[in-house]
């Protein structure tokens, strides 16, 4: 597959993770793509890419909804960072 037509399916993946699209019938977003030259096949890719990509979204929101927020990177890495914030602003004040 060309590089450009990847660029064009990922463009079309981001496209479908919108909010106000990712809500709009599934017919009328293909059509749309269709219109801006996909075919059928790089229509049905970049559904499959946005919803791994909502997917991950999802799982990433659940992670940092927790005590210690953890996050997830596009790698797969977990980074956690401490739900408490160290303030200096009251170590200022007691000087």
């Amino acid at each position: 597959m060309p590089n450009n037509r990847k660029v064009t399916i990922n463009k079309a993946a981001d496209f479908l993770r919108n909010p106000k699209v990712y809500k709009s019938a599934r017919d009328r977003q293909e059509e749309f793509l269709k219109s801006k030259g996909l075919t059928d096949d790089e229509v049905q890719i970049a559904f499959k890419r946005a919803n791994v990509l909502i997917q991950e979204d999802q799982r990433i929101k659940m992670l940092q909804s927790s005590s210690n927020i953890l996050i997830q990177t596009r790698a797969g890495a977990i980074v956690t960072l401490g739900a408490e914030k160290h303030d200096t602003s009251k170590e200022k004040q007691r000087d």
